[in-house]
């Protein structure tokens, strides 16, 4: 009869990715723009555009207002969920244009 006991580890947990100063992950960040923001793309899934340029310098922002104020872009999909919802401080997408 074989030992089927396991030595050493039984999974390698993976290492906490390091994220850009311009992106800040909390407990509430939805986990698909920590994933874009991981493999090198915006938070919001398109190419990343200029080093200089931020979502809140971009024509393409707009205010959903409610019981709160929500950031939003016309660029992508908007609802009314917090996955559509942009950081004016995020480096800006391939699809970024000056105000």
């Amino acid at each position: 009869m074989t030992d089927l006991r396991l030595k050493g580890v039984l999974f390698k947990l993976p290492e906490k990715p390091v994220y850009p100063d311009w992106f800040f992950a909390g407990k509430n960040t939805p986990f698909t723009h920590c994933r874009n923001v991981a493999r090198g793309r915006h938070p919001m899934g398109h190419e990343l555009g200029p080093e200089e340029s931020r979502c809140g310098t971009c024509k393409h922002v707009f205010v959903r207002q409610c019981s709160k104020t929500y950031f939003k872009c016309e660029k992508c999909r908007v609802t009314c969920g917090s996955a559509t919802d942009i950081r004016l401080k995020w480096r800006g997408c391939a699809l970024w244009e000056e105000k």
